[in-house]
């Protein structure tokens, strides 16, 4: 629009690896668009053996390429004079000393034991969602904490006396009912009376085992649940593994999950979220890596949620995800149709310019398509499905 055209999305999903990544690379940054190549071709990578030193390559080629591109020679043949060549050769290295910068958000799916396993990077404002069947947001990027891959230094360590229970770690509790017999403790948790049955409430009894990484999920304090005598836990019922064994079928067992809601604080995600008001200061790669700007996370969902990665030039035309989620089921038709798609998104450069301005549109919709089962009454850990994009 205006005689401007804006090309630095990148988008890709990776069939055989179920692998989404969206890259949006940064409108005032030089060469961003080859950044945001580089990126999204490298997700399948970065998601695999340990991310954050894949990641940490990434980064240096990304600084590699500002340094070559500062180097290579500048052409000021069509400078007026000499002076003007000097000045022009100047403010262009200034530039490139911020050139190569790009946004990623990027998951992998790992469907196994009736769940999908997620894992996942995020950094800037591309957007990670996760959604039930009737729209309800599960999990976003957005909300996930700031600053979660500080170095420990940063981040002071806080804990009660009673457990912590923090990512990759095990909890074993005691159920003492789903969330729809406590009113008010569902009221006190943010859930609504129509989603309370499908929260548990659980009595943390010990951990069943602890992550790996002890000293790398320090440097995460601001995910920890510090869990007090008093505690109590609201659990979303698809974490909760539970015995074959009917007599023990009291107690369960879960991972670690920022879904996860205590009743003294603790982490929770609010019932949407909102995209009025977004920051004007946008993390980015390869800048933010060092100093933990980025979030690496894993959750665990039912088999039948949503998935959506987009940029912020898509979800900018909503002012909320319950918005967002009413489009994508208005349009999913014309989504899937390559013939209708175009129009679609023309919509959404509409609403865009009517609002925040024009931008980049890059989406990720992964949906569950249920395989066919015998048994349709079967245990809600036994239910498998395929994705497709």
């Amino acid at each position: 629009m205006s005689g401007e055209d804006k090309d630095q999305d990148r988008a890709a999903w990776y069939d055989t690896e179920l692998v989404g990544a969206v890259a949006d690379g940064t409108t005032r940054s030089l060469h961003s668009a080859i950044a945001a190549d580089l990126a999204v071709k490298a997700s399948p990578g970065l998601l695999k053996g340990n991310t954050h030193e894949r990641l940490a390559g990434l980064c240096e080629t990304l600084f590699s390429c500002r340094a070559a591109a500062q180097q290579a020679e500048i052409d000021t043949s069509t400078a007026a004079n000499p002076v003007m060549g000097r000045l022009l050769q100047e403010i262009l290295r200034k530039k490139l000393a911020k050139g190569f910068q790009t946004t990623l958000v990027a998951i992998r799916l790992c469907p196994s034991n009736g769940a999908v396993q997620v894992k996942g990077i995020s950094c800037g404002d591309s957007f990670f969602g996760a959604f039930t069947p009737d729209g309800r947001l599960l999990a976003s990027s957005l909300s996930f904490p700031a600053n979660a891959n500080a170095p420990e230094d940063n981040l002071p360590l806080k804990r009660s006396c009673g457990l912590t229970f923090e990512p990759g770690d095990e909890l074993l509790a005691k159920v003492l009912g789903d969330a729809s017999t406590r009113p008010a403790l569902a009221r006190q948790a943010g859930l609504s009376p129509e989603n309370a049955g499908h929260w548990l409430i659980c009595l943390p009894l010990d951990l069943c085992s602890k992550s790996p990484n002890t000293a790398k999920a320090r440097s995460k304090s601001s995910q920890q649940i510090a869990l007090g005598t008093d505690n109590l836990l609201l659990v979303p019922y698809y974490l909760a593994d539970f015995s074959t064994d009917p007599k023990a079928r009291q107690y369960c067992r879960f991972l670690y999950s920022r879904n996860i809601k205590t009743t003294v604080g603790g982490p929770g995600l609010t019932p949407e979220a909102s995209f009025d008001g977004k920051s004007s200061v946008t993390a980015v790669f390869p800048d933010h890596f060092e100093n933990g700007r980025w979030t690496l996370f894993t959750e665990r969902f039912e088999p039948d949620v949503h998935f959506v990665l987009a940029s912020d030039g898509f979800y900018s035309s909503f002012h909320n995800s319950r918005e967002m989620w009413a489009w994508l089921q208005a349009h999913q038709d014309a989504l899937s149709d390559d013939a209708r798609r175009a129009q679609a998104l023309d919509d959404v450069h509409r609403r865009l310019a009517a609002g925040a301005g024009d931008d980049d549109v890059s989406l990720i919709w992964v949906r569950p398509v249920p395989t066919a089962r015998p048994d349709q009454e079967k245990a809600l850990s036994e239910r498998t499905s395929t994705y497709v994009r």
